[in-house]
């Protein structure tokens, strides 16, 4: 299978693009393997660099290949700008909608070269994932299930919901990740009915819905898990019902998956489930 340095290098000879630079970090670390919190890179035809500053040589030297390091100390979008300017590169394409107005700016005047815009370059290699990728995305899924798994045995009558999302945050780490792919939802009672509501003091009762949101970054890839359940037995049907009509929505968006298919038209899969339910107010 060919490198991602050379995957790249291909799709800029499609484009006609000679050079191509990013200080995005996912770029970075998906083209170098390079895990820091900051830095450049650099691709021509025949160079790739990345550039570092001084607290991050030597962890570039473990983490990355296929590049020649370089040391910046100052500004990192104008040092990039005069690496192209040395290197007599004439015309480069970056990653707009990645840099902020002062770093495009900057970048540009210490370029003094032509640049435009090639966001896609990278994350077109990105979207397609190679074996090894989707293996770590499954370890990642695999670790938040296990977590969730061994909360869901420890929550009890009058846990808060900040000490649920505070527990799934410790033990991805202790058990090897980077950290949550974001901060954990662990949310009680009505405040379940919260898509992107933030843990509080709301103790958990029987009877209780308890929605969990959360997931793993693993080896630079993320999980991403929602689970609801109930806490003890809840009165009536509602909730069984509505539930069934999720779990139906879902499958219905899974099953209409296959290559060709928009975003929008496996929406439109679950979302007409819920629609002829009675609930497409509130999808």
């Amino acid at each position: 299978m060919m490198s991602r340095l050379d995957a790249l290098r291909s799709r800029m000879a499609d484009r006609g693009i000679p050079a191509f630079v990013s200080s995005s970090m996912p770029t970075i670390q998906y083209m170098t393997g390079f895990t820091g919190s900051t830095g450049g890179y650099i691709v021509t035809e025949t160079e790739a660099r990345l550039l570092v500053d001084s607290r991050y040589t030597e962890q570039a030297q473990d983490e990355t290949s296929d590049c020649t390091l370089q040391d910046f100390s100052s500004n990192l979008s104008k040092v990039l700008g005069e690496t192209l300017a040395e290197m007599g590169v004439k015309s480069c394409a970056c990653e707009e909608s990645l840099l902020s107005v002062t770093g495009h700016r900057s970048l540009g005047e210490a370029f003094g070269g032509e640049l435009s815009d090639a966001d896609d370059l990278v994350s077109g290699l990105r979207m397609i994932k190679r074996p090894e990728e989707i293996e770590k995305i499954r370890a990642a899924i695999a670790l938040a299930e296990g977590i969730l798994t061994d909360l869901l045995e420890r929550v009890e009558e009058g846990m808060p919901e900040r000490e649920a999302g505070a527990w799934l945050t410790y033990e991805a780490q202790r058990r090897g990740a980077t950290g949550p792919s974001f901060p954990p939802i662990a949310l009680w009672a009505e405040r379940s009915s919260l898509p992107h509501g933030q843990p509080g003091d709301a103790a958990l009762n029987p009877g209780d819905v308890m929605l969990f949101d959360y997931g793993c970054h693993l080896d630079g890839y993320c999980s991403d898990l929602t689970r609801t359940y109930a806490y003890g037995t809840i009165s009536g049907s509602w909730f069984e019902e509505i539930y069934g009509v999720t779990l139906d929505a879902q499958i219905a968006a899974i099953n209409a998956l296959k290559p060709g298919i928009t975003g929008r038209e496996a929406d439109d899969a679950a979302r007409s489930i819920i629609a002829d339910a009675g609930y497409g107010d509130h999808f």
